[in-house]
């Protein structure tokens, strides 16, 4: 099997090559900065990143060190960190920068955290809504939450692998499709333990939907399919 962190590379570098060329971009969750090289040969104008974890910024800035200028001065840091529920302080970071709204939203492998709770649901379409250009692509790409329940009812809610456990660590019928919790570790990757939610895309859709996107493409992942909401 291929690596998951092989796999998940191959997906951010063809949805990369495919819709960044002279993109402005806002990409939520943009961990360590693992496809840097690709940012840098999209040509694309600029990209915001947003990344709450503290360790992964460090490691991102590290990668960054090693840039061109001309590739620096494309890239907008949201500090302090925050994740994209903070919706007031990302708004004032695009404001008082005088950045553009994107062109193209990304969040790559990070859709599971918006399904905290409601509350943080709504908070993640409000940010998305604001900070994305008339006209503009959604793209987001996630573990299907009813894939992964169906996979776990086979494994006793512990799913294991040689790259991957995957565990279920509680089930709130009363509020789903929120508040489902897994814990996550992947071999080789920034994942490490990590708490997640399942995350449903029908959800998702609808909600997009309702801040005025429309469905251009989806399928599950394989390298030649992605998720694409069209505003």
């Amino acid at each position: 099997m291929e690596s998951l962190q092989n796999f998940n590379r191959k997906v951010k570098n063809d949805i990369i090559e495919k819709y960044f060329q002279e993109a402005e971009v806002f990409d939520m969750g943009t961990g360590n900065f693992g496809p840097i090289h690709q940012f840098d040969k999209a040509n694309l104008k600029s990209i915001v990143c947003l990344e709450p974890n503290v360790d992964n910024t460090k490691e991102a800035k590290v990668r960054l060190a090693e840039k061109s200028f001309d590739f620096l001065r494309k890239v907008h840091w949201i500090e302090p960190a925050c994740g994209y529920e903070d919706t007031e302080s990302i708004v004032n970071f695009f404001r008082v920068r005088k950045l553009r709204k994107a062109t193209v939203t990304t969040a790559f492998f990070s859709l599971s955290f918006a399904y905290k709770d409601e509350a943080t649901f709504r908070a993640f379409l409000n940010t998305v809504d604001l900070c994305t250009a008339k006209g503009g692509l959604f793209i987001g790409t996630m573990m299907d939450g009813d894939s992964t329940l169906r996979q776990l009812s086979t494994h006793k809610d512990d799913w294991r692998h040689a790259d991957f456990s995957i565990q279920l660590e509680e089930i709130n019928p009363s509020c789903a499709p929120f508040q489902q919790e897994l814990k996550i570790d992947m071999k080789d990757t920034i994942v490490k333990k990590q708490t997640e939610y399942l995350a449903f895309f029908d959800t998702l859709q609808e909600g997009l939907m309702e801040i005025g996107f429309k469905l251009l493409e989806t399928g599950m992942f394989n390298p030649s399919e992605k998720d694409i909401l069209d505003k």
